[in-house]
Formats: structure tokens, sequence, C-alpha cells
């Protein structure tokens, strides 16, 4: 059911976007609590993610990959 709240983004044209896998993420109120709605929280923590961590052959190298990625930027 996670997927019915999320929706793909799509762009009108042929976009270098349409290959890495993004979410919208929705217009948000000025409400703190907007933010922490899953519909606008998720889009806004996977987008960021680099292409070869989403594409992983397994989930043991997403997890991998992704842990080491949050401890060598800046989040």
């Amino acid at each position: 059911y996670l997927t019915d709240l999320l929706t793909k983004y799509e762009p009108g044209r042929n976009l270098r976007s349409r290959q890495k896998d993004l979410f919208v993420v929705p217009g948000i109120a000025t409400n703190y609590y907007s933010k922490r709605n899953f519909c606008h929280a998720a889009p806004a923590l996977w987008n960021p993610i680099p292409t070869y961590i989403k594409h992983a052959d397994t989930v043991e190298k997403f997890k991998s990959s992704l842990k080491t990625h949050f401890f060598s930027s800046n989040w």
C-alpha cells in the first residue's frame, strides 16, 4: 500500500532524470508536521540517493552502499 502514497516522476520529455528512479515530492503547507508526512519525507530522502545505490543487485549490497554513502557525506 505504500506505493499508493508515492508518485513516480515521469517527465513530459525524454530527459536524463527519467533514468534516475525519482519520486514526486508534493508541495507542502508551512506546517512543521507536513514535512514529516510519509508522502513528503520518503521522496525527499530517496531522490538524493545516487542511482548506482538504488540499482544495487542485492539487498545486502544496497544496505552496505547506502550506509557508506550516508557516513561519507554530510547528512
